[in-house]
């Protein structure tokens, strides 16, 4: 069995951001700082595909709280708003990393 190299996105590229923008850079900062946290010191449990996973998912759901109505909705092209389920952040890190962090839990 071959080990295979993991394919890396950035977060412009996972949301499909504008070339330079500013907000998925400080979403990208802010999923690192809540990964991170949810980390703490034990770093070397989480595999660092399993850690860039994590701000991914952090970050876009980061990103795209901008575009929703009080929470729970999003514009569509035609101007009509479409429900979308806005999660909290933490739990998105705690979900994806306390499998590593936890072992014995789950």
């Amino acid at each position: 069995m071959t080990e295979e190299t993991p394919v890396t996105l950035t977060l412009s590229e996972y949301v499909k951001a504008p070339v330079a923008d500013t907000w998925a850079d400080q979403c990208r900062r802010e999923a690192t700082a809540i990964v991170d946290r949810r980390i703490g010191t034990r770093a070397e449990s989480v595999p660092l595909e399993v850690r860039s996973r994590a701000i991914l998912e952090v970050g876009a759901e980061l990103y795209y709280r901008r575009d929703t109505l009080a929470g729970n909705a999003q514009m569509n092209d035609d101007g009509t708003a479409q429900p979308r389920r806005v999660r909290n952040p933490e739990r998105i890190a705690a979900d994806i990393l306390d499998a590593f962090l936890n072992p014995g839990i789950y």
